[in-house]
């Protein structure tokens, strides 16, 4: 079992790096060949399929996940229900995509909706045969179709922009990607289960019921959280317009990126670890461990990138996005603070508190809103650090109301090292930059010092967690 773990992190996190980089090039494609209005209507296009496979997922791929009788019958009323609700959100996006996604400054055609309704149906109908994969614990075929996609959605979209910069080809590049995956994901399931999955249209009352007692509060939670994530683009594209919207576009996906990655490993690490500690010393000691883990991989980082902000976003992005480089400066700390939300998160998942979570995503909702439209009244700049101020001020209330209200953490402890690692960070940020500026570099070679200084930074705060993390898992060994 253990040799399995390490084999799928193994897998899961190479191809994870490699997607990261792929979509990384994709994304400098993407701002460098299309104009920022195209590449606005693509960011909030983007956003909401990430939101609309919350439903048409209906949590019940942790269902397929969790589920230790194999029922061929449920798995095919499963595809059936969610093509059903994939369906119906395709016929509302048809209706009235056009007046709501002009309301946040993306002007999209019958076309483009058309081919967005298409890639929702290859996305959901991916939901079960990926959910089946993760069941069978095939990290490695999981691993390979998610970088075959990858692949082929980046030369697809390549090919396509080079004959027409278009988001109708970003589309049809994007349908060609998710094609291909369904295919290598049924193809596995073919092989190991000698049958494809065809939907199937008798769903007994009873089923109904069972999905949807299971389904719906995760659904919520889930869509909730995600919606959460994504109220800025639509916000800004609101009262702000196409032009501000594409350049803070470019400067979130760049961030997120880079969050994904980082949070995708923590997740499969983290929690399967915290879940184990039944004491109350023992998961704040393993907690305390993982928060100055992702603080040693996820802060350096994020200083490289916000020390030469402007540098990359020219690299990155093309000279018409030089005025991003702010944005990227303050959203390095934005993401920051959030990364060490998420690892206070997983605490509270490994404590099986689904209800808390989605109570306090439900809780920060409204008010994020609130603040993301006031400041949404002046300049992108401000709207930006007021992102910055309420994630710091969510860092608090998080630590102090969920770790030690629900996870019965010492909350002053957790406080105090927080605040020390961010002290520290802040500390080290102001003196590397302080030295490599006054060694008057050129700007490329100032980016190989600040890669270079804080790679050592990170080399020595690894070794030092290391070796307390090998404590702490001989002592529970």
């Amino acid at each position: 079992m253990r040799a399995g773990l390490t084999r799928g992190i193994s897998w899961t996190a190479s191809v994870s790096i490699i997607r990261a980089i792929i979509q990384l090039i994709q994304l400098m494609l993407l701002t460098q060949l299309l104009d920022n209005t195209i590449f606005a209507a693509f960011v909030v296009l983007q956003s909401f399929f990430i939101i609309a496979s919350v439903p048409t997922e209906f949590g019940l791929g942790t269902l397929i996940v969790v589920r230790q009788r194999r029922s061929a019958t449920l798995l095919r009323n499963i595809v059936a229900l969610q093509l059903i609700v994939a369906t119906l959100i395709g016929l509302l996006l048809l209706l009235v995509g056009q007046s709501v996604f002009g309301y946040f400054s993306a002007q999209l055609s019958g076309v483009h909706f058309v081919l967005s309704v298409i890639l929702l149906l290859l996305m959901t109908l991916a939901h079960v045969p990926f959910s089946q994969l993760q069941r069978d614990l095939k990290w490695k075929d999981i691993a390979v179709s998610e970088l075959l996609w990858s692949s082929i959605t980046f030369s697809a979209i390549g090919v396509a922009l080079a004959y027409s910069p278009s988001l109708t080809g970003v589309l049809i590049g994007m349908a060609v990607g998710h094609t291909a995956r369904l295919w290598v994901l049924y193809r596995y399931v073919y092989h190991y289960h000698g049958a494809i999955l065809f939907p199937s249209w008798h769903i007994t009352p009873r089923t109904i019921k069972y999905l949807a007692y299971f389904g719906a509060f995760r659904t919520g939670a889930m869509f909730v959280n995600q919606l959460a994530s994504h109220l800025d683009v639509f916000i800004i594209g609101r009262f702000l317009g196409a032009e501000a919207l594409a350049l803070y576009g470019a400067a979130k996906a760049l961030m997120m990126r880079v969050s994904v990655f980082v949070s995708g490993l923590t997740s499969r690490i983290c929690l399967p670890l915290l879940s184990k500690q039944k004491q109350r010393e023992p998961l704040q000691r393993l907690y305390i461990i993982m928060l100055c883990s992702v603080a040693a991989l996820v802060l350096p980082l994020f200083a490289v990138i916000g020390s030469n902000a402007e540098l990359v976003c020219v690299l990155l992005f093309g000279e018409s996005y030089r005025s991003a480089s702010m944005l990227l400066q303050i959203l390095c700390g934005v993401f920051a603070l959030r990364m060490l939300v998420n690892v206070g998160g997983q605490v509270i998942m490994s404590r099986a508190a689904v209800k808390a979570s989605f109570w306090w995503n439900l809780t920060l909702l409204p008010i994020s809103a609130i603040v993301y439209i006031v400041a949404a009244q002046h300049t992108l700049v401000e709207l930006v650090y007021s992102m910055f101020a309420l994630q710091g001020t969510i860092l608090f209330a998080h630590t102090w109301l969920m770790l030690g209200g629900i996870a019965k953490l010492n909350p002053f402890r957790v406080v105090f090292i927080q605040f020390a690692l961010l002290v520290v960070f802040a500390g080290l940020c102001a003196s590397i930059y302080t030295g490599v500026a006054l060694l008057a570099l050129p700007p490329e070679q100032q980016l190989v010092a600040h890669i270079a200084i804080w790679g050592l930074v990170f080399g020595a705060v690894a070794l030092y967690v290391k070796r307390h993390f090998n404590r702490v898992r001989r002592s529970h060994a």
